[in-house]
């Protein structure tokens, strides 16, 4: 591996790559330092309740979040990164997707405002839910797809410190008790309001964007090119976002909140490998272009990596499991702990599924199929959570349980789907023959 890491950085766009892959991992670590220091205090201070009460806002607020990225994280990526010599061009694809963004964010408010005022469940709590869905807001006002586009993390990296640095700072300044609960969304989209907005400064100073009326014909590509992957957003979060809403739905805050600690300190740790995907994401689309072939070779290697380090790390922290969430959210979740050790193996299925799914197949616009894996992953784990949750009333363990076989299947189906078109990146099925259409 040090001499295939070696190679790569000889290459002609290896400096650019480097610094992508070292910003992210930079910008990661911060990931998970950060909420190591404001995941124990805010479980500790807001307790179960309180704690599982704003996940199930957040949770609503997600909905809306995934209506206004439109796939666009991916999508929007793939023709900034076609297009990055193209200034005209660029400008074209910066106004297109701020503007579809901007009319998303109006309908999606509209939508919360119905939902919230028809229903006694989320009437109660209002402020929460509208303080929440704030992240609306900071999602169309960080473009971080263009700046991922154009292999800039860099810039990334440093909005995100600036905004994660800020809420973190108001979190230990302004949150002394459960009651204080609502300064917690409104904490969060503070700091990312603050990035938001000096994002576009440095898009408007630095890239010479401007603000512009988006040809129609723009705005109808943008739609079509963004609809696939923004309806496999939807159909995620039916196993994501969706299973911790219907777990607040069927049961009580408490155990929302007991489920939604263990996760969140799972995708913590899950998302190890996010910050080498991202940057590598731009370099594997323009390198499938040139090389079927040699995109094939570089996520074979790239997939052997993945698996060692997850492989791993799963038995390290199925083994720790307990005193690791004793330390991280306090004695009073002790509820979490098996929970934590259903969801530990998707350490493993999470990263190769990204790998299959959000590289390879995107990289080869196989976008078809990116639509239809997540359209099948949403409606398997509705009716494993049906079964779970609510005719077998396993409540948040069944939650668990079900997310994990969803990713289990879906990481399967993804690499069925790729061996059939010649794509084999599974390195011990490599010679597989089997043919999809």
């Amino acid at each position: 591996m040090k001499t295939w890491f070696q190679k790569l950085i000889k290459r002609e766009d290896s400096r650019r790559l480097a610094e992508n892959i070292l910003s992210l991992t930079v910008l990661q670590g911060l990931n998970y330092l950060l909420p190591l220091l404001t995941l124990p205090y805010l479980t500790r201070v807001l307790g179960p309740e309180k704690f599982g009460l704003v996940a199930f806002a957040q949770a609503l607020a997600q909905y809306f979040v995934i209506i206004t990225d439109y796939g666009f994280n991916l999508s929007a990526t793939r023709d900034v990164s076609i297009h990055r010599e193209d200034p005209a061009r660029l400008r074209a694809i910066f106004n297109s997707v701020m503007a579809i963004k901007t009319g998303l964010m109006i309908l999606s408010l509209a939508a919360l405002a119905v939902i919230v005022f028809s229903f006694d469940r989320f009437n109660r709590d209002w402020e929460l839910y509208f303080l929440s869905a704030g992240l609306v807001l900071t999602g169309v006002l960080f473009p971080v797809w263009f700046f991922q586009g154009l292999e800039r993390m860099k810039y990334i990296t440093v909005l995100n410190i600036i905004s994660r640095l800020t809420a973190v700072i108001a979190i230990f300044v302004f949150i002394r008790s459960s009651s204080d609960y609502l300064y917690v969304p409104l904490i969060n989209v503070g700091g990312w309001l603050v990035g938001g907005v000096l994002s576009l400064a440095l898009v408007f100073r630095d890239f010479r964007m401007r603000f512009e009326m988006p040809a129609p014909a723009d705005i109808r590509y943008h739609l079509k090119e963004g609809w696939n992957i923004f309806v496999s957003g939807v159909a995620i979060s039916m196993y994501t976002v969706t299973n911790t809403f219907l777990l607040g739905l069927f049961t009580t805050d408490a155990i929302v909140g007991y489920y939604s600690a263990a996760e969140k300190v799972f995708r913590a740790l899950a998302q190890m490998f996010n910050p080498l995907f991202q940057a590598l994401y731009p370099h594997i689309v323009a390198l499938a272009q040139k090389s079927r072939e040699g995109a094939i070779n570089f996520l074979n290697k790239l997939l052997a990596v993945v698996l060692a380090g997850c492989s791993a790390a799963w038995l390290v922290i199925f083994l720790v499991a307990a005193p690791l969430l004793n330390i991280v959210l306090g004695n009073a979740y002790g509820e979490s702990v098996t929970i934590f050790r259903i969801f530990s193996p998707m350490l493993i299925f999470t990263p190769a599924a990204a790998v299959f799914v959000n590289l390879a197949m995107l990289a080869f616009k196989l976008d078809r199929y990116f639509l239809r894996i997540y359209l099948f992953g949403g409606a398997l784990n509705l009716a494993l959570v049906a079964l779970f949750l609510v005719i077998l009333n396993m409540e948040a363990n069944g939650v668990a349980l079900a997310t994990l076989i969803n990713e289990i299947a879906l990481t399967f189906l993804a690499y069925y789907i790729l061996a059939g078109h010649h794509i084999k990146l599974f390195p011990r099925l490599r010679n597989a023959n089997i043919s999809i259409t």
